[in-house]
């Protein structure tokens, strides 16, 4: 099966037309667009849109009228993962985390340290954090009982990291900021 491509971008239409992919012109929380682009016989859906409130509500709408369909949304960010969470949707990507982590290797290699040791601090980092984002996001609505466990996540977090961290190597210039 083909895939389709829904977007509001009109010139994006016309370029992804032209590469010859399949494309709809529109408002992809439409039910009649979302028919005519074949969800009602898909698999899953890819919610990739910028637009935090728009993409939940085309998760919303696909969960109404396509239950059948798998959704994998990019969250733009933890706020927008905890409202994924509470509508059930698991499999949701946030988009700043990746380049965040690559980031943080390449800072941490310009310090000095291993390309291994930066690797596994970035997974480590990574796993903590995906944990955290599952875990924090039951009590997103609740000021107290989520900065409480957010604390102590990032308590653990720093536990885990000073335990595990080797000794970053000796300088003898003063690191960038």
């Amino acid at each position: 099966d083909a895939a389709a491509v829904l977007d509001l971008d009109s010139e994006q239409v016309d370029i992804i037309r032209r590469l010859g992919i399949k494309v709809f012109y529109g408002d992809a929380t439409r039910v009649e667009l979302l028919h005519a682009a074949g969800a009602a016989h898909a698999k899953l859906i890819v919610i990739a849109i910028d637009d935090e409130k728009k993409s939940v509500a085309l998760a919303e709408t696909v969960q109404k009228h396509f239950p059948h369909l798998k959704i994998f949304a990019r969250a733009v960010g933890r706020v927008h993962a905890y409202e994924y969470q509470k509508r059930g949707i698991q499999t949701f990507y946030r988009e700043t985390l990746g380049s965040s982590l690559d980031l943080g290797v390449d800072a941490m290699r310009a310090l000095g340290v291993d390309a291994a040791q930066a690797q596994r601090a970035a997974r480590l980092f990574k796993e903590h954090d995906e944990r955290s984002v599952r875990e924090l996001a039951q009590y997103w609505e609740d000021d107290d009982a989520y900065f409480q466990n957010a604390r102590q996540h990032i308590e653990a977090f720093e536990r885990m990291f000073a335990s595990d961290a080797p000794a970053l190597p000796a300088r003898t210039e003063t690191p960038p900021l």
